[in-house]
């Protein structure tokens, strides 16, 4: 997906996925100028802050 649909799905911001990027924790492929992020990878980077939030 794209970032602007990859934002609109998760609710996080443009520089809180650049972030992500950078540190490793979401991996991004490119297409042209377009910077896509596969659903799978970020379902999975979800899941896992969602499992660190539980007591």
């Amino acid at each position: 997906m794209t970032l602007p649909a990859a934002q609109a799905y998760s609710g996080l911001s443009r520089s809180f996925f650049y972030k992500l990027f950078t540190q490793g924790l979401l991996r991004r492929l490119k297409a042209g100028k377009r910077v896509l992020i596969l659903r799978a990878d970020l379902d999975a980077y979800l899941e896992s802050i969602k499992e660190g939030m539980s007591p």
